[in-house]
């Protein structure tokens, strides 16, 4: 009985400390990109790139305007990027999208890339809010017509601002439910988890994409790409946002007159 005793009661100090371990490691996990070398990347030609200050850290936003002459005040894009990305990585993937007349703004997260402090659900939510609030500020854009678009992670960080920005519609790619339902992969109890990002809660009323489907009352699609949807080509992912920002009033049938995404349906 006894070494049955002591042998669970080192399986129990061991899972502690690893549950400790975890708590302890738990930022590194969530942001893998956080604190690496700062890249010396371009923005692309024509972005404008603006610096907005978050909770004492200075961010960096690029701003890619509509490509093809857009007139007047163009619709335009928030977008929140994956974890173990930066802006740098993102900036040729919408070029599609902006074909359609869509401004798109890349918000970089505090601590990675360029931009100074440290990520956090806190210190990322604040960082959304002032690029949603550059943005709604720029002549260029209608702010009646910005969208939140979040990738993974990024689906996290644009969802804080819903309960305070108005916004025309979401895009949330493999985006999860809340960060709680990751503690269960490494075998730990979800209230250890600091940086929950409940989208889920933000997206009111109320795993994962069906539940995100619930809670927004909109629409659900599958593709056979894992975790990682981007097609470089512009294919089914950029015609299916084309049609759901068509049929949400945020695209005109005139801006897809000469898109090739064959899928698209006039609001």
């Amino acid at each position: 009985m006894r070494p049955a005793l002591g042998l669970l009661a080192a399986l129990l100090v061991l899972y502690l400390l690893w549950i400790l371990f975890l708590f302890l490691a738990q930022a590194k996990i969530a942001y893998p990109a956080a604190g690496g070398p700062a890249r010396a990347s371009a923005p692309p030609p024509g972005a404008d790139v603006v610096w907005v200050d978050a909770g004492g850290a200075r961010v960096e936003t690029w701003y890619l305007p509509p490509r093809g002459g857009a007139r007047g005040r163009a619709p335009a894009l928030l977008f929140g990027h994956g974890n173990g990305e930066t802006i740098d990585d993102m900036a040729e993937r919408f070029a599609p999208l902006r074909d359609l007349g869509l401004g798109v703004l890349l918000v970089e997260y505090p601590g990675y890339g360029r931009s100074t402090g440290a990520p956090s659900e806190g210190s990322i939510a604040a960082a959304f809010l002032a690029a949603y609030d550059l943005l709604a500020r720029r002549e260029d854009v209608d702010a009646s017509r910005i969208v939140a678009f979040g990738q993974s992670l990024g689906g996290g960080a644009v969802c804080t601002l819903l309960s305070k920005r108005p916004v025309a519609a979401v895009v949330l790619l493999s985006t999860f439910s809340s960060a709680r339902i990751f503690a269960r992969r490494y075998l730990a109890p979800g209230f250890l988890v600091r940086d929950v990002f409940d989208n889920v809660r933000a997206l009111i009323p109320k795993e994962n994409g069906e539940a995100l489907r619930r809670a927004a009352r909109g629409r659900l699609l599958t593709y056979d790409c894992a975790h990682w949807c981007w097609d470089r080509e512009g294919g089914p992912l950029f015609a299916d946002v084309a049609a759901f920002l068509g049929e949400a009033g945020v695209l005109q049938p005139h801006q897809t007159s000469s898109s090739g995404f064959s899928s698209f349906g006039t609001p």
